[in-house]
């Protein structure tokens, strides 16, 4: 059905019908000729509107500056805060009952939005930490200096139920996704970057033990020295798998190991960021996969066992997903963490820019 399409009447032909009227003339012949609905008119002089009403409201706000800074002062202080204790707390300091849906307009009026929380360590900041902070990054940069290669080194493992956390669905409807009954096993990985590339990738099936990164830390300085790379320093944080690994170094090989302060996430190795964005390829990979994984049955006993052929599934992902993983991006990723090194040499309180 299509709308009506109403005329818009001008202020003068307005002013001509109530000055006919005035004037003691016939005022809806003047409406009709000027094709204005007589009814129309007859409001016109019935309520003395000589101008059109305004269109919208001009109703008045209950947020005033002292409840706009009072807000902020309670999101500062307590960022879980719900939509309900905000009102609760206008009701009670100020008297004024507002519902919910008011206040998360107020919100969106002064920017503020609901996302995930970060943690913050309660002594993330203290006076230890920074001077260990300060040395961690002095070593970088000395180490830099003195035309030595920075490579970084971690670990990350997937399975069957790495994918996204987000799905789009209709409003009011939950947005599913089909996974395996089972997790099934990790396979973890462990890789070496420099600025400018890929050093090393492994992945294994199970976890990775001290002794596995010490074979590992072996074969990733034969990796160096057949690709010229002289004076390596590589740099891991403190996780139990890395554990002693200085005593695998000798004395005659010119190789450093650095170790991340404690609680310096945002000083994180660039490679965390390089593991984003494996991950992300992969979660890609695994719902494109995920029928065929789901599909999968052996005929008569004959072919790979279920655990088997999914955890070659999830080899294959991974080796895909490191190719695809661009190399002038990982420049980026060291840019990236150096944002910190100021405020770390300064020994000052760092926090997420």
């Amino acid at each position: 059905m299509s709308r009506v399409k109403y005329n818009k009447i001008s202020i003068s032909d307005r002013e001509r019908i109530i000055k006919a009227h005035e004037e003691g003339k016939d005022w809806r012949a003047t409406a009709t000729a000027l094709g204005v609905n007589v009814r129309t008119a007859y409001e016109w002089l019935k309520k003395d509107q000589s101008l059109p009403k305004k269109k919208g409201g001009n109703a008045s706000s209950k947020k005033t500056a002292a409840i706009s800074d009072a807000l902020v002062r309670w999101i500062e202080e307590d960022s879980t805060i719900t939509l309900k204790g905000l009102c609760d707390h206008v009701s009670n300091e100020f008297q004024v009952n507002v519902c919910q849906n008011t206040m998360k307009n107020w919100l969106d009026g002064q920017l503020f939005s609901l996302k995930a929380l970060r943690p913050q360590i309660v002594n993330m900041n203290n006076e230890e930490n920074k001077v260990k902070r300060k040395e961690y990054v002095n070593q970088i940069l000395q180490s830099r200096a003195n035309g030595r290669t920075l490579i970084w080194i971690d670990e990350t493992n997937f399975n069957l139920y790495c994918r996204r956390k987000e799905g789009r669905s209709k409003i009011g409807h939950k947005a599913h996704v089909i996974l395996p009954a089972c997790k099934g096993s990790n396979l973890h990985c462990i890789g070496a970057m420099s600025a400018m590339r890929i050093i090393s990738f492994e992945h294994r099936r199970g976890s990775y033990k001290a002794h596995d990164c010490k074979q590992w830390l072996r074969r990733l300085i034969a990796t160096c020295t057949a690709d010229g790379i002289e004076k390596p320093t590589f740099i891991i944080d403190n996780a139990p798998v890395h554990s002693n690994l200085e005593s695998e170094l000798e004395p005659e090989e010119d190789i450093e190991i650095v170790r991340l302060a404690p609680y310096s996430y945002l000083l994180i190795n660039p490679i965390e960021l390089l593991w984003s964005s494996f991950k992300s390829s992969v979660k890609m990979q695994m719902q494109e996969r995920m029928q065929e994984i789901l599909n999968y049955r052996r005929v008569n006993n004959q072919g790979l066992t279920l655990h088997e052929y999914r955890m070659r599934i999830l080899e294959e992902i991974s080796d895909r997903a490191i190719q695809e993983v661009q190399q002038q991006h990982l420049l980026r990723y060291s840019n990236h963490v150096e944002r910190y090194y100021a405020a770390a040499l300064q020994q000052e309180n760092i926090q997420e820019i």
